[in-house]
């Protein structure tokens, strides 16, 4: 074999191996660049990732601070001012114009509260609040509220569920009540005349000292209701439940309610105190 022939040969080789090394080196680089590629982005993805959960709670911290501003704005409207409850009587067109107006912002802002303040799940307090004869309660949902002192004549409560609330010293002269779950709620010394409470959930309810002068009380349930000191005239107790009724000698019946059946049928129980 000749000397060219031989070189010509050897270089073949070299070239040969030299390809597949260069090729295996190559597939090397890519492969770290590739990886470090997929670090580089897993480390952006990771820096995001933290950037959005930290703009996500910032907008939580926000929200919050914008429902609290929201809140206290709404109690601000509703008790900014304990003078702007309309008078029961004014002696000028004036005053009456003016008591009118002021109780339909009020009734307005008492709406608006009420729906964003329900939605909160926000213990309610509407103490000595004038709601007037337009505030519509119908089918919303009470826990534990505090309406002691309300004006709430003429309002719409029916199918409202207002358990375990103080209802004390309310004015509910001819609201319509049906329906509603009042149980265990405190109505000592309320206005209930002329209400329509028929069908309405009483059980437990402390009703001592309330006025109950022609009050709708058909099919109501006063199971364990306190009927002390009340005042139940003109009332129709013909469906009405007292089961276990609590009631003194203080305690004003219709005329012509037998007590002595009642207390047979119902098992009530006479407070001597």
């Amino acid at each position: 074999m000749s000397e060219q022939s031989k070189l010509s040969k050897t270089g073949k080789s070299i070239k040969s191996q030299f390809s597949a090394e260069a090729i295996a080196a190559g597939g090397g680089i890519i492969g770290l660049l590739t990886l470090s590629l997929l670090i580089y982005q897993n480390y952006l993805m990771s820096d995001q990732t933290a950037e959005m959960i930290a703009t996500n709670k910032e907008m939580i911290y926000q929200r919050k601070l914008q429902e609290k501003e929201r809140f206290n704005h709404l109690i601000e409207i509703l008790y900014d001012s304990k003078k702007d409850k309309a008078p029961y009587k004014a002696s000028y067109k004036r005053e009456i114009r003016d008591a009118q107006y002021i109780s339909k912002l009020r009734t307005e802002a008492f709406h608006e509260a009420v729906e964003y303040l329900t939605n909160a799940k926000r213990e309610l307090d509407f103490t000595g609040g004038f709601l007037g004869k337009n505030i519509d309660f119908r089918a919303k949902e009470f826990h534990k509220v505090n309406f002691e002192g309300a004006d709430l004549r003429e309002a719409k409560l029916s199918k409202v569920l207002l358990k375990d609330s103080n209802l004390s010293d309310c004015d509910f002269y001819y609201a319509d009540m049906s329906q509603g779950n009042f149980s265990k709620s405190n109505f000592h010394k309320s206005i209930l005349g002329k209400a329509d409470l028929s069908g309405a959930n009483l059980a437990k309810a402390n009703l001592s000292h309330t006025v109950l002068w022609d009050t709708n009380l058909t099919g109501a349930n006063l199971n364990g209701a306190n009927l002390c000191d009340a005042a139940l005239r003109n009332v129709d107790l013909t469906e009405t439940d007292l089961s276990n009724v609590l009631y003194n000698r203080n305690t004003v019946w219709p005329e012509n309610f037998d007590l002595i059946s009642a207390d047979l049928k119902f098992k009530m129980k006479l407070v001597k105190k």
